[in-house]
């Protein structure tokens, strides 16, 4: 557990899991690969040459809004948000983190390093600046770290499915994610 940094079984085997997936990810059948249903994902190149991909939802021309999901291959609203959003005037890009859908990883960097790269990059890409942005569970981690990394890069920040404990003295029995971001929100600048 000390050098997995997990503190409990079932961290244990979910971390080996996503692991397990890494490894095998060249050698999964080509019918197993994520595919967006809308057919809008496009994938640009990072500065260190690997591949960035990202759908949007919403209104071809709107209100760019970034959506940043946690450890799923993407997240994809239904018909009826994407008509919603488009309602609204908004653009919604999802980005897929490196390592899934089809986002390369960098084996040089910390996960939460290179997702929190992966944010910025595709920011610096589309030429974003303090835009509102919504993260999905544990995809707050990495955002709140590219965040912390360059002040001026979102707005706002609101994230979904996630559970904050405010007893801080109970953080070291949570699980790494959880203790992560607990260990963000208390050392980084407001």
């Amino acid at each position: 557990f000390a050098k997995t940094d997990t503190g409990s079984q079932s961290d244990l085997l979910q971390l080996l899991s996503m692991l397990a997936a890494r490894a095998s990810a060249d050698q999964r059948s080509k019918m197993m690969e994520w595919s967006d249903p809308l057919g809008r994902e496009e994938i640009l190149t990072r500065t260190d040459g690997l591949r960035l991909a990202y759908s949007w939802q919403g209104h071809p021309d709107g209100q760019p809004v970034l959506l940043v999901h946690g450890q799923s291959l993407g997240h994809i609203f239904s018909q009826a948000a994407d008509r919603v959003f488009r309602d609204a005037g908004y653009t919604v890009y999802i980005l897929s983190r490196p390592g899934f859908g089809h986002s390369e990883f960098s084996p040089d960097m910390r996960a939460m390093d290179d997702h929190a790269c992966a944010i910025s990059e595709f920011c610096r890409i589309k030429g974003f600046r303090n835009i509102p942005a919504i993260s999905v569970s544990s995809g707050l981690v990495g955002l709140v770290k590219a965040a912390g990394n360059d002040p001026g890069l979102v707005s706002s920040i609101v994230n979904v499915g996630y559970l904050w404990n405010r007893q801080l003295n109970v953080t070291g029995k949570l699980p790494t994610n959880q203790r992560v971001i607990f260990a963000l929100a208390k050392t980084s600048p407001r």
